[in-house]
């Protein structure tokens, strides 16, 4: 286990993107992407990632549409996160 955090940098950030687009490139759906859920700058917790096809009782989870929606939420959500942490170190 990472016992500290790396110091963020635009490197870092550039490797951790890369990262979540190789699950993405995987059909994995982070979904809840956030600091927190990275140590060392790798993420760590998939405990509410999806994968696609998505088991649930709702039929339109898995239309194309809403697939392309998270995909596209799981980035916004990193450039958020990335900024925001950027910005504070």
């Amino acid at each position: 286990m990472v016992a500290t955090d790396p110091n963020i940098t635009l490197r870092l950030v550039t490797i951790m993107r890369r990262e979540l687009r190789a699950l993405d490139s995987l059909r994995v759906h982070v979904v809840d992407v956030r600091w927190d859920n990275y140590k060392g700058g790798h993420l760590l917790d998939f405990s509410s990632s999806w994968t696609v096809p998505y088991f649930q009782f709702r039929r339109d989870t898995n239309e194309d549409e809403n697939l392309r929606m998270n995909r596209e939420l799981d980035f916004v959500a990193f450039d958020k996160m990335a900024e925001e942490e950027y910005e504070e170190n």
